[in-house]
């Protein structure tokens, strides 16, 4: 019996809005794992993925003197509350 595998791994970086001029910053590693069993009769392969939190730290900006939320308003509803 013999084993025999790779691993490839990648970074990856996310951006969240979780409030007013606050931004939530997450690396993730994932890795990707080949790994392989070899015996005399049968080789079996299986395929790992895994996605780890490395860090994660939230970015406060200035808070505004006002603020207005135009998420889910069009834009005839947006000049409407202009007015």
């Amino acid at each position: 019996m013999e084993r025999a595998g790779s691993i490839n791994s990648d970074i990856d970086s996310e951006f969240t809005s979780v409030g007013i001029n606050q931004t939530l910053h997450r690396i993730y590693l994932n890795l990707d794992c080949s790994i392989g069993i070899l015996t005399p009769f049968k080789t079996i392969h299986q395929n790992v993925s895994s996605k780890v939190l490395l860090t994660e730290t939230v970015i406060v900006g200035e808070v505004p003197s006002t603020y207005y939320n135009y998420d889910n308003l069009g834009f005839q509803d947006i000049l409407q509350t202009l007015q």
